[in-house]
């Protein structure tokens, strides 16, 4: 899928945040139906950064309980309350920057190949909150799938949690058997976001 134009050399200034969650708010709009679309994170990752490099376990960023919470955390009580008698989804929006995924692409299970007893809850704890993630457990059924060379234009779109019973895509950073002599290390932006129906 073609990227929002901003952001192949994101620079998390205020000018570029705000026109690159527009850009997001109307691309979710139009290829998931979306009503209504609000942005909440932009984590930038680096293959050689210790503080955030890329994600090398299984998951999926929320549980049942985690999503709740996280729900409250962007919207507060009130608007939390009136969220959860509606469809809404956590949603995750993952492209390279600077130049093309040469090593460890972000991967994605096909959910149809992810049955419901492989997932489990894992606790996180944060300094002062604990969240909860799902992780998802080994088993040989489970298909594989990346784009290879991703290149900062594209993105790949993918559900975080969804409060009807909606299908969590487990992801992670994957390490390739072969890639290109002298690989640059990966760089990347995802953005977080709640999205109503």
């Amino acid at each position: 899928m073609r990227a929002p134009s901003q952001g192949s050399k994101f620079d998390n200034s205020p000018a570029m945040q705000q026109q690159y969650e527009r850009e997001i708010d109307g691309l979710i709009k139009q290829e998931t139906g979306a009503s209504e679309v609000v942005v909440f994170d932009h984590t930038i990752r680096k293959h050689n950064d210790k503080i955030r490099p890329p994600a090398r376990h299984v998951h999926a960023n929320y549980s049942p309980s985690g999503a709740k919470q996280k729900l409250v955390d962007v919207l507060g009580s009130d608007r939390a309350n009136e969220w959860q008698q509606s469809h809404y989804r956590f949603i995750n929006l993952w492209r390279p920057i600077n130049y093309p995924v040469e090593m460890a692409p972000l991967a994605l299970a096909a959910p149809a190949s992810v049955a419901a007893e492989d997932w489990i809850n894992i606790n996180i704890i944060y300094t002062g909150r604990k969240g909860q993630v799902q992780g998802l457990l080994a088993n040989p059924n489970h298909q594989w799938l990346y784009m290879s060379l991703m290149i900062p234009e594209e993105v790949v779109i993918f559900t975080a949690y969804e409060n009807e019973g909606g299908t969590s895509n487990a992801h992670s950073a994957v390490d390739l058997k072969v890639q290109p002599e002298n690989a640059l290390p990966r760089q990347s932006i995802e953005t977080r976001m709640l999205a109503r129906f």
